[in-house]
């Protein structure tokens, strides 16, 4: 999965959403990922990161993706 795949479906579920992410490797598998959206306010960073991680799901389970390095923050 490429960085351009990855964002674009954060931001299919989270429009408006800034989304920065780098390949933690070269291998594709690996990513960092920054997302700051008010979409986020009031849940826990459990919650967070559990809405993210639930979106790729399918491409973990397939081992198409490996680990994600999660920053999640509200604007405010």
């Amino acid at each position: 999965m490429t960085d351009l795949q990855i964002k674009n479906k954060i931001l299919e579920h989270y429009p408006m959403a800034e989304v920065d992410i780098s390949d933690m490797t070269g291998a594709g598998d690996h990513w960092r990922v920054n997302i700051t959206s008010d979409l986020f306010k009031g849940l826990s960073r459990v919650e967070q990161h559990q809405k993210i991680m639930d979106l790729f799901s399918a491409e973990f389970k397939s081992r198409e993706l490996h680990a994600f390095s999660l920053k999640i923050k509200t604007q405010a």
